[in-house]
């Protein structure tokens, strides 16, 4: 491609556009009538504005500083501001995924056709598919072909534009939000670049080989903000650090290998013939399904003529699968576990990712070479073909046997048919790749119709019974209800929070669908949950609270501010003991309105936003934390325990707090009236950036109530600002923490 001729490059324009098209067209079903599609937690994501500061969940976070927010992400902006929807941005990463590839295999030598199938086949393949509802995470994963395509198109022909395709597909990645696809991207483009340098300098090419590195290396000084502002507020989270157990948890195990070729061996995420997934929790991340003809089409890409970037791709497959593999290998998790960058991630399952991206270069290749190949060497493959055949129906009665036992431990009852209906797609896939692959060697003239078209049945196939046609997701179902609406506009009127005993899994007020409401939750949904909130309130990563939090001896929920707590009907239809732990039964909740999915309680205890106590004492972490918990002789209302500060006030009652602005969500106003000294709280989390003006003088802050911010004031009438500014230097003893702990 680096040297096209005007008939080459038209060639390629038809050939792109005609990919897109043809993906575009694959997802229209998902755009018919008032269909959305799948979203992770990640739909609230791109409707929010550009405050660095999101008040949405858990009493505000950093989401500058967050990744998964993409709050920078170019892609989100532009099509946010475009009013197009969120199907469309989720639809455009398919198509940057595909002409990444496309373009990668294009500057790479390879055809148009080997291309399109490269770039088609990475799109839809497993990985892309299964992992649709986790948005930041395919829109990483769609630029890494582009990391790859700048690279090759510098070493190849040195030319700067593809230094700049190079340095910004860095920083997109970044940008779009998942960290951990991105960094192994970041990983095997570097990997990429030390395998390439000894034929760069035997070709004496160093130059470009530096220009290619320069430019990766400027993709990362651009977002070098966001990636200082996330590894600083790792050491806020839980992900700061990660143990064994929670690194292998995920991985996907070797008996469910054959899903590779056979997706719903182990049943479906909806099923295509109904039948519920019963493998290795979950079907979303298990995935690493390729169709049988791309994987066919490898083989040759090593076989025949192989390259060193051949012998790379194949490489990374074995690796992306190994890995994948996690905790199913002992030793190899174990070394992995101990290596920096990738022991902070878990779910090695993901690594699915390398394999499919790698898979699809590889059939690319491969497709250009059995074209290019002698009739000799074309029945070779052709042979191949069918040696793979044969082993993959030897392998179905093993892999059938660990279907059984599977079924079986999850008291699982499978049809008693010969050939049960989970593995006819996958026969189906395998035999529409082999038919493919003899037809292009018997009619050479037909062979790329034979093999797209085979490729096309086998991601299509898949595709079409993959979890956004399976589930039902409709934009009513998005709208509020009656009840949150009517909570809507009383939170409106006086300012608070909402929480669900059930998280992320609760159908009313759940932590997306007030998001995308405009109203405060206490739950979270994500990675980087702050973690002395999540301490406080018991708040897992997926939202779920602990019964204890909404027990009468616990404060956490009174501190921050939430006033209406959805509790799931099974917790409701328990028996006392479960009550009890909750405090339904006492004079602290009362009941407001009831669904039938859900029931709804008005916490009669819960504070403001903003609340000026007393008093105020020192307290260590520990201690504070063990009295909102058992709030026994605490009294949020007239004490605030402090880190920092000495102890201070008197029994005297301060005065109040006449009135509580926000201001785009990263600017809390107070005007306070106080007849004595006091100490105000504002139910925020105390996170480095934030900074304090009483009466527009400079004042310092202190972490309050375990997770909060506070400070005194003085007898008087005041107005209290505090503003979260983007500072990565606000951050610098957290990162330098970080490199301490690393070495």
């Amino acid at each position: 491609m680096n040297n096209n001729s005007p008939e080459e490059s038209a060639k390629d324009y038809w050939t792109i556009a005609l990919l897109l098209l043809l993906i575009i067209l694959f997802f229209v079903p998902g755009w018919l009538g008032d269909r959305n599609f799948m979203s992770d937690g990640q739909y609230g994501a791109y409707a929010a504005n550009m405050s660095p500061w999101s008040n949405a969940w858990i009493g505000g976070w950093p989401a500058v500083a967050d990744t998964a927010a993409f709050l920078w992400y170019p892609v989100r902006i532009l099509f946010a501001s475009l009013g197009a929807g969120f199907d469309a941005f989720v639809v455009s990463a398919y198509l940057i995924a595909a002409s990444g590839a496309y373009f990668y295999l294009r500057v790479a030598g390879i055809q148009s056709t080997g291309a399109l199938i490269g770039g088609a086949g990475f799109a839809l393949s497993g990985f892309m598919i299964a992992h649709q509802g986790h948005t930041s995470m395919i829109h990483v994963a769609a630029w890494i072909p582009w990391m790859f395509a700048g690279v090759e198109g510098v070493l190849s022909s040195g030319r700067r534009r593809w230094a700049f395709v190079a340095a910004a597909s860095v920083a997109m990645a970044c940008l779009a939000g998942h960290a951990q696809i991105f960094f192994y991207g970041c990983f095997f483009v570097a990997l990429y670049m030390l395998f390439r340098f000894p034929e760069m300098l035997r070709k004496k090419r160093l130059r470009h080989w530096v220009v290619a590195g320069t430019a990766l290396a400027s993709g990362i000084m651009i977002v070098l903000p966001q990636l200082l502002l996330t590894w600083g507020y790792l050491a806020e989270t839980p992900r700061s650090e990660m143990d064994y157990l929670g690194f292998v948890s995920y991985s996907l195990p070797l008996r469910q290998l054959p899903t590779v070729l056979f997706p719903f061996l182990f049943g479906g995420d909806g099923g295509p013939f109904g039948t519920a997934y019963f493998g290795e929790w979950n079907f979303t991340e298990m995935c690493a399904y390729m169709p049988f003809a791309l994987l066919v089409l490898a083989i040759p890409a090593v076989l025949v003529r192989g390259s060193s970037i051949s012998f790379y791709w194949a490489f990374v497959a074995g690796c992306g699968i190994m890995l994948a593999l996690g905790g199913t290998i002992p030793i190899l998790a174990e070394v992995t576990y101990r290596l920096p960058g990738f022991n902070l991630f878990r779910v090695p399952a993901r690594h699915s990712m390398e394999f499919c991206l790698a898979v699809s270069i590889l059939a690319g290749i491969g497709f250009d070479r059995v074209a290019q190949a002698t009739e000799r060497m074309r029945w070779l493959v052709c042979a191949l073909a069918v040696a793979a055949t044969i082993l993959v129906i030897i392998m179905l009665l093993p892999a059938q046997v660990a279907v059984s036992i599977a079924a079986k431990e999850a008291s699982i009852t499978l049809p008693t048919s010969w050939i049960p209906t989970s593995t006819l797609l996958g026969i189906g896939g395998v035999l529409t790749g082999l038919m493919a692959l003899v037809l292009a060697v018997v009619v050479p003239r037909f062979a790329s119709l034979a093999i797209v078209s085979a490729m096309a049945f086998g991601c299509v196939a898949f595709a079409m019974f993959a979890e956004w046609r399976m589930r039902d997701r409709y934009e009513s179902s998005l709208l509020p209800t009656p009840v949150e609406a009517e909570i809507g506009r009383l939170l409106a009127a006086e300012s608070g929070r909402v929480i669900s005993q059930n998280g992320v899994f609760s159908s009313v007020l759940g932590p997306d669908r007030v998001r995308l409401q405009g109203i405060s939750s206490a739950n979270w949904y994500g990675p980087l949950i702050p973690k002395r909130a999540a301490e406080v309130l018991n708040v897992a990563p997926w939202g779920s609270v602990s019964p204890e939090t909404f027990g009468s001896a616990s404060s956490a929920l009174d501190i921050y501010a939430v006033r209406f707590a959805v509790i799931d009907p099974g917790i409701v239809a328990k028996d006392n003991e479960d009550r009890a732990r909750m405090g339904l039964n006492g004079s602290r909740w009362e009941e407001f309105a009831s669904d039938g999915s859900a029931t709804i309680y008005r916490n009669l205890r819960a504070l403001p936003m903003v609340w000026l106590t007393n008093r105020w004492i020192e307290s260590p972490p520990e201690a504070t934390l063990s009295k909102l918990h058992n709030s026994s002789g605490f009294e949020p209302r007239q004490e605030a325990l402090v880190e920092g500060l000495a102890s201070g006030g008197s029994d005297r009652p301060a005065g109040n707090v006449k009135s509580i602005v926000w201001n785009t969500g990263s600017i809390l106003t107070a005007e306070v009236e106080s007849s004595d000294d006091g100490f105000l709280v504002f139910s925020v989390n105390h996170m480095p950036g934030w900074k304090a003006l009483v009466d527009d003088v400079a004042k310092p802050i202190y972490r309050t109530d375990y997770s909060l911010i506070g400070l005194p004031v003085e007898k008087g009438t005041h107005r209290v600002k505090i503003e979260y500014r983007i500072s990565p230097g606000a951050w610098f003893p957290q990162l330098a923490g970080g490199l301490q702990a690393c070495c």
